[in-house]
């Protein structure tokens, strides 16, 4: 064997019979002038995200040695950590230093899954994980095990597992640990590329859509991924059908492939979200791509669950409006065809079923929502421009739609908020400006007034209230997130923005959980992030929906 040279970490060496004298020379002059300074780097990144000091796993009394090899029959393999003796042999005919790299960085993470043992290498998990880490640090072309689970039905393969049972199939809630083959004789768990292309992608999904570090990632607990999923997120649905549910909207169907290798971020939204809350529970809800309807709830204090979809297979194509009538949740849904519909849930309670709204009203905006202990509104854009209400008292149908008094007109959804009992109705007026209106308990709405400030907005505006203060937000004509916020029986402060600098392109959303005020917007490429602040305190800063 020939030496290539030495770093504080790896040795770099070769059969010196298999390789001609140029061949030596070319490799020899790649090792010492990038490849040992690059096999040095990813090891530093790796104890970084692994939590563990750069002299723990490698050093000058565990070398790892690094073995080049002339054949073109697999890319790498590794002994797997050990106190001594840890060696990797690389294939040098598999497309030059891009190659080397990449099959090192895959090989070396599998020696810090040995090492930490919270990773199984030989398992589906495991090796998804070390082609991920490859694939992040050392991109290759080509490299299309992600698609095999995206793109292609593995019930219609011959050659594969006789476990891969289905088209998409939870490769997150269960590893792939080897099994017999359709054709017969053995697949490795490490080998399946259905169950590893799954695999993949769902790290991908917790990095580049859910926003987890790689450090968080490959240090999360959990036997499988969808365990370590929950120990990131501190959710109770399946991280799975969330995953799968966004990869379907992007990917619809087979044959639908993905480039490059990591798809994330998609878009998750390109319309407002919609909020409500009560003291024990915030909602909030959103349209997919495909115009399904989904929702997630947090308890106080506690993480978002997780994204589901609301039963009943209703579809739209505008944001969805919610409000509490006492403690019931009832949401509000445009359809496809521009009908009123509407679902709800009492406090503890699963959705009981949508039900059309009385009266044969047609929109083409969004709806906007309220409610107090002893009424529960809705508010509607009608198609010539109308702004109409209907009301339901606890229990009770809705008496009926007419139009609120001023014949003030609208191109956009509305927005409501209460102000312990006093019900505000917020417009954008067809040249921009922003109105509001204000009805008591029990009494008649006393007219519209001009918001002070001179704030246009060219879409809808939110709001929330507690008993002591009312809140609106805006977007402003070049995406800056504004609020306006009143006392009982006061004006309004003054326009200001919300801290963060974030910006977006639609209406905001905003929610009451018992007296915490939580604002959900949607960022200019689709993501959901939420903002709050406790009553008298500050926004704490911008999050990502996870």
């Amino acid at each position: 064997m020939k030496t290539l040279g030495q770093s504080s970490n790896f040795i770099v060496q070769l059969d010196d019979t298999k390789y001609s004298a140029t061949e030596i020379q070319n490799l020899s002059n790649l090792v010492t002038s990038m490849i040992l300074n690059r096999f040095e780097a990813d090891y530093a990144t790796m104890c970084g995200w692994y939590g563990v000091n750069v002299g723990d796993v490698l050093g000058p009394n565990n070398l790892a040695i690094v073995t080049f090899g002339n054949q073109a029959s697999g890319a790498g393999s590794t002994s797997g950590y050990a106190q001594s003796g840890i060696w990797i042999n690389i294939s040098t005919l598999l497309g030059g230093a891009d190659s080397i790299l990449s099959t090192f960085a895959h090989e070396l993470n599998h020696i810090f899954e040995g090492y930490k043992q919270n990773w199984i290498p030989t398992n589906s998990q495991g090796e998804g994980l070390c082609r991920a880490v490859a694939d992040l640090l050392h991109p290759l072309p080509g490299t299309d095990y992600v698609n095999a689970w995206l793109a292609f039905d593995p019930t219609t393969d011959p050659t594969s597992a006789i476990a891969d049972t289905e088209f998409r199939k939870d490769w997150i809630s269960a590893n792939f640990n080897g099994g017999d083959l359709k054709a017969g004789g053995w697949v490795n768990g490490m080998d399946d590329s259905y169950s590893i292309g799954c695999a993949i992608l769902f790290i991908f999904y917790l990095r580049d859509q859910l926003g987890y570090s790689m450090a968080e990632i490959v240090q999360s607990i959990g036997d499988t991924l969808e365990l370590k999923y929950h120990s990131l997120t501190h959710g109770g649905i399946s991280g799975f059908s969330q995953f799968k549910r966004l990869l379907d909207v992007h990917f619809p169907g087979l044959n639908n492939k993905c480039t490059p290798n990591n798809p994330f971020p998609l878009v998750f939204t390109n319309v407002p979200l919609a909020s409500a809350g009560r003291q024990n529970n915030l909602f909030v809800f959103a349209s997919m791509l495909d115009g399904r309807i989904i929702f997630n709830q947090a308890a106080p204090g506690k993480a978002f669950v997780g994204w589901q979809e609301v039963p009943g297979g209703q579809q739209t194509d505008v944001a969805l409006a919610a409000g509490m009538q006492d403690d019931r949740l009832v949401f509000f849904a445009k359809t496809l065809d521009g009908k009123v519909i509407f679902n709800q849930a009492a406090s503890g309670g699963a959705f009981v079923g949508w039900q059309e709204m009385p009266g044969g009203i047609v929109t083409n905006v969004p709806l906007a929502s309220a409610g107090r202990k002893n009424n529960l509104f809705v508010f509607a854009k009608t198609l010539d421009g109308r702004i109409i209400f209907n009301q339901a008292a606890p229990g009770k149908a809705f008496v009926g739609w007419q139009e609120v008094p001023g014949d003030q007109q609208t191109d956009v959804a509305l927005a409501a908020g209460m102000q312990d009992d006093r019900l505000v109705l917020f417009a954008k007026t067809l040249d921009g400006r922003v109105i509001f209106n204000q009805a008591a308990s029990g009494g008649a709405f006393v007219g519209w007034q001009e918001m002070p400030g001179g704030i246009v907005t060219n879409v809808p505006l939110a709001s929330a209230g507690r008993k002591n203060n009312l809140f609106v937000f805006a977007k402003t004509l070049d995406g800056r997130i504004i609020f306006n916020q009143a006392a009982p029986g006061k004006a309004f402060v003054g326009w200001q923005e919300t801290p963060g600098g974030q910006r977006t392109d639609v209406a905001l959303a905003a929610g009451m959980q018992n007296d915490r005020l939580v604002l959900f917007a949607k960022t200019l490429d689709g993501r959901v992030i939420f903002n709050q602040a406790g009553s008298g305190e500050a926004f704490v800063g911008w999050q990502e929906m996870r």
